[in-house]
Formats: structure tokens, sequence, C-alpha cells
């Protein structure tokens, strides 16, 4: 059987994993390129939330080699993902725990991954975490496995188990659990790392609260047009989900109660802003490519104010999500003339498929959603996207998605 583990980034979510593994009596050895955390780890060891000190072997990255017979956990932020796979040399026993989508990873084929719903933050120069939301690590294969596969994954979420951190779900497909944690993450981390504030924030400005609801709308209608199955994390469905935001009052309502487990917890992606990198191509960018022709202009505008503010290293702060195109009557009738083609478009299409009265109730929603728009465009003075060309260019898009 095998007992011995190799994490990679000791991170909030390496970190917790590797205390559970020791709780359990694995042999664990924790691999970081910060020589400070790794000099700490092996003087003092490493703890969650305060406790007793768990000790482990820590090795910098640069002396790391892949062992033949230990699991290997990818711990690390994706962007790192190409400087690690100059060491790894067979991929079969490696089980990433990430957020996002990275090309390169998605094309060594490896049989498992492990989705972390619950959150937990690390000091940045010391191997201590804390985790500020409970949730789960869902953890199974994304292809068939063999038997032999299987038992070493039952294996690993039973010694997780035991470390008492946080909740194991063992699932036949992680699949769905990775694109519905990406839904949440690519709504949560541009908004909350660009403003600069926790996750609660999302649920108490007026501005963020309206962008979050409206990138959670958009990236569900990518992956449903994409045909990406989805599953639950946290206490809906995503299908539940989207009826809430579709229900007048309730999201505010809701959010009131949300708040709370969210205010002092940040997005993963907080402490990379103004470093340069980023994870939002694995993010909003995987979304992007994955739509095609599919509409998704605020994703596309999130991409363009997180890069701005990674290239040109500017502070996050909640101003940020203000700067905007402003709306005068020019561009509310531009508005209403751009998205008309599409309402003829749908009409024409209702009209060869449909009765008289499903083209009668055609018209109507398309001129009530028309409706909704001008509205939307003549009371609110600013579109909240960042500016520029992507914004002009989107303005109409933007303007139907945060009224759908």
């Amino acid at each position: 059987m095998n007992s011995s583990v190799h994490i990679l980034g000791a991170g909030g979510i390496g970190i917790a994993a590797g205390v559970c593994l020791v709780r359990a009596g694995w042999t664990v050895t924790m691999v970081d390129s910060n020589p400070h955390k790794v000099g700490i780890g092996q003087s003092e060891g490493m703890s969650v939330d305060g406790a007793i000190t768990t000790r482990a072997n820590f090795v910098q990255f640069q002396d790391w080699t892949q062992p033949a017979d230990a699991t290997v956990l990818l711990c690390v932020k994706t962007f790192d993902n190409v400087e690690v796979f100059t060491r790894i040399t067979n991929f079969e026993p490696v089980i990433p725990i990430q957020n996002g989508y990275e090309a390169e990873l998605e094309a060594k084929n490896h049989s498992v991954e492990a989705i972390a719903s619950f959150v937990s933050e690390c000091a940045p120069d010391r191997p201590v975490t804390r985790i500020t939301r409970a949730g789960a690590l869902h953890i199974g294969p994304r292809k068939n496995v063999s038997a032999a596969q299987q038992e070493k994954v039952q294996m690993l979420a039973g010694a997780l188990k035991q470390g008492n951190l946080f909740s194991i779900e063992s699932v036949a497909n992680i699949l769905p659990f990775k694109a519905t944690k990406l839904m949440y993450n690519a709504a949560i981390s541009p908004l909350a790392a660009s403003a600069g504030v926790d996750n609660a924030q999302l649920l108490i400005d007026p501005l963020a609260q309206r962008l979050f609801f409206a990138l959670l709308r958009e990236n569900y209608s990518i992956l449903r047009h994409a045909g990406v199955s989805l599953e639950t994390i946290g206490p809906f469905h995503p299908n539940t989900v989207m009826r809430i935001l579709r229900t007048p009052l309730l999201p505010k309502l809701m959010g009131v109660f949300f708040r709370p487990s969210l205010r002092g917890t940040y997005c993963s992606m907080s402490p990379d802003m103004g470093s340069g990198r980023t994870e939002i191509d694995a993010y909003n960018g995987h979304l992007v490519r994955l739509a095609g022709d599919f509409p998704c202009p605020i994703n596309r505008a999130v991409i363009a104010l997180v890069e701005k503010i990674s290239r040109d290293r500017i502070a996050p702060a909640a101003d940020l999500l203000d700067r905007t195109l402003c709306i005068n009557w020019c561009a509310t009738i531009n508005l209403c003339v751009s998205w008309s083609i599409q309402v003829r478009k749908s009409i024409i299409c209702r009209y060869k498929k449909s009765n008289l009265c499903a083209l009668i109730f055609a018209i109507l929603q398309q001129c009530a959603k028309l409706f909704m728009v001008a509205i939307l465009s003549i009371t609110s003075p600013r579109i909240p996207i960042y500016g520029g060309e992507i914004a002009r260019s989107t303005t109409p898009s933007i303007m139907w998605a945060l009224c759908k």
C-alpha cells in the first residue's frame, strides 16, 4: 500500500492536505520554491488554524525529483505548471488540486483530480494556514480508471478524511465539479481581486453585486451552451442558483444570509494582483475560449481589467470596478438597434418552428427584454465595465447580460 505523498506547493491547500495526511500516518514531503518557507518548515513544521505543529519533510523545488513510488499532489497555481512539469516524468500518480483549466495540464490526460470548495489562506512566507471557509474536497477520476487506481484514490480519500479538517466527497466523475467550481471562481476572483476586497463585499457593494450576479449568469450560460455538465458544490446546484438569480429581489435577500460566511475570506487570485502573474487565463480565459462565438462580453472585460492591473502594476482598489464607459441617449439607441437584429433572428427562428401563439409570445418576450435594456441604460448613468475598446465594442452585449 502506498503511504507516501509529495505535495507540490506549500500554500493553503497544500498545507491543509499535508497536515491531514501526516495525521493519518503517511510520509509527507512538502515541496515549495520559497526558500524561506521551506526553511521554516524544516525547523518549525507546519500548522493549520493554530493547532499543534505538524512535522513533515520540506524540500526546495529546485532540489526535488519525482519519486517512483509516491503519489504527487499538484497544489501550485496554474501559472507555475509549465516549470513544475519539467520535473515530472510520470503523470499517472499526479493528482492536481487546482483552480481553473490550464492547457498543458489538460493535455497530460491524467487520471484523477480533486477540487477544493473550502478556503484555506496561507501566510506568504510561513507554512502556516487557516481555513477561513468550511467546505469539502471532491476527489475522483476524470476518465475510466482501473480497479487498482480506484483503490489508490479511495485510500488517499480515506487518509485525508482522518485529518478532520474538511469533509471528503469521493465522486464518480470529477469533471462536472471542476466546471462548477470554475463558474464560481471566474465570477468571484477577478472582481474581488481587482477591487482588493474580501468575498463578502461582492454581496454588499451594489456595483460589485450587480457585476457578480451578471458574471455568474454569463459563466453559467457559456458552460451550458458548450454542453458542459455541472454538479452541486455548496448548498445549491447551478441550475437552482440561476433560478434564484432570475427571481426578483431573491438574490439580494439570500446575499444577506451568505455574507457572514464570506466575510474575511479572500480569493486565491488576490495575493497575485500586481505581481504580473495571475490565473485569469485559467479562469475567464478558458471560458472565453470555450464560448467561441457565444457572447461573453463581461468575461472579456474583466480579463482586460485584470491584465491591465498586472501589466501596469496597479494597486487593487474598489474604484477600479467603477472606471466605466458613460452611456448616453446615443448609446441607448445604438444598443436597441444592435439587439433588434438578435430579436429579429429569434422571431424568425420561432416562426419557422412554432405556431401563431408561440410566435406572438416570442415577440412579446423579446420586446420586454429590449424594454428592460433601454430602461437600464437610461436609469444607470454608467456601465460598470472597465473602459477602452473592449467596453466600446461590447456595450450592447454587456447591458443585455446585466439585465438578463
